[in-house]
């Protein structure tokens, strides 16, 4: 397991989504974490955490896992309500908005 990568999925969280067919194979031939894009942004849905998911792996950097890593622990500190808003106000340090859009 990575610090930063698409969460690890249970069987039960596979057959809810319903990602057991194999369109979805890609999601678990990448490197689990246990932070990442969907985690940070995502609300509860299953179609924006996969958007995010495959965004990650398609810009996947050193750059942006410390990134991750350091709204992580924004979020920790801050909340994530916080973390998001300054996000989107590109007013957090090295961060613009749109950034994380595909």
């Amino acid at each position: 397991m990575s610090v930063v990568g698409p969460r690890p999925l249970t069987a039960s969280d596979v057959a809810r989504l319903g990602w057991s067919d194999a369109a979805h194979d890609w999601r678990f031939s990448a490197q689990p974490g246990i932070t990442g894009l969907a985690q940070l942004l995502a609300g509860r849905g299953a179609r924006a955490s996969e958007r995010l998911d495959r965004l990650y792996l398609r810009r996947q950097s050193l750059g942006l896992d410390l990134q991750l890593i350091a709204l992580s622990l924004a979020v920790n500190v801050l909340g994530k309500r916080r973390v998001r808003r300054l996000i989107r106000a590109g007013t957090a340090d090295g961060f613009r908005p749109g950034m994380f859009r595909s």
